[in-house]
């Protein structure tokens, strides 16, 4: 029993070690993702940049050359005739560095180390004192209720009373008073149209009616 405290002791304090080596390892591995995303950004940021500047399309060659003319005749006079080309110039400035190319797989796992000898056994330590007596613990739990008993033999019945005469009948009350009239309820939506009736039959003709004078005589030609 002994041996095994000593030994779980010996492993606590190991594994203690273990988490505090790799918690910093975690914290470097933080430092270091969030220095790798703002290299990242930058990066971003750059081809950003670069991809909106080309000076073929954002200078006027044309122009140029037509400048350098003009200055060249103030200062200097007419110009002569073209030269023979001249010896290739020393090689140029590296250019920027490229983007940073996507993350690789993941490496394979290495080979498990081998197993450390195991430690001399720790002596016995002493017995320790008897410890104080614990407190009273708490009441248990009501058991669960007993059975119902058997009931009882039913009792002789009793004897039946006399019946009791019935009493006067009291006085009627006053009438009591006449309710309110109660508010005028909604009035009902009106009710739709209704079709058209069928067109009646047509009436008998009436008589003929007196027979107008007749016209006078209109005035006599002359021609």
């Amino acid at each position: 029993m002994a041996m095994n405290l000593v030994e779980l002791c010996e492993l606590q304090k190991q594994l203690e070690t273990s988490l505090k080596v790799n918690q910093k390892i975690i914290t470097k591995i933080k430092e270091q993702t969030s220095r790798i995303n703002n290299l990242e950004n930058e990066n971003t940021q750059l081809k950003e940049l670069l991809s909106h500047f080309n000076i073929e399309k954002q200078v006027n060659v044309t122009e140029l050359e037509n400048l350098l003319i003009k200055i060249l005749k103030e200062k200097c006079g007419k110009l002569g005739p073209q030269g023979p080309i001249g010896e290739k110039g020393p090689q140029g400035i590296q250019g920027i560095q490229g983007l940073r190319g996507e993350k690789g797989l993941r490496g394979d796992k290495g080979i498990q180390g081998d197993k450390g000898v195991r430690g001399d056994k720790g002596s016995i330590g002493d017995k320790g004192e008897i410890g104080d007596k614990g407190p009273k613990g708490e009441r248990g739990d009501k058991g669960p209720i007993g059975v119902q008993g058997m009931m009882g033999l039913k009792g002789p019945d009793g004897e039946m009373g006399l019946e009791g005469d019935r009493g006067p009948i009291g006085e009627q009350g006053p009438q009591g008073k006449k309710g309110e009239i109660g508010d005028m309820g909604i009035q009902g939506d009106k009710g739709e149209k209704g079709d058209k009736g069928d067109k009646g039959d047509k009436g008998e003709q009436g008589e003929r009616g007196p027979r107008g004078r007749r016209g006078d005589i209109g005035p006599k030609n002359t021609n």
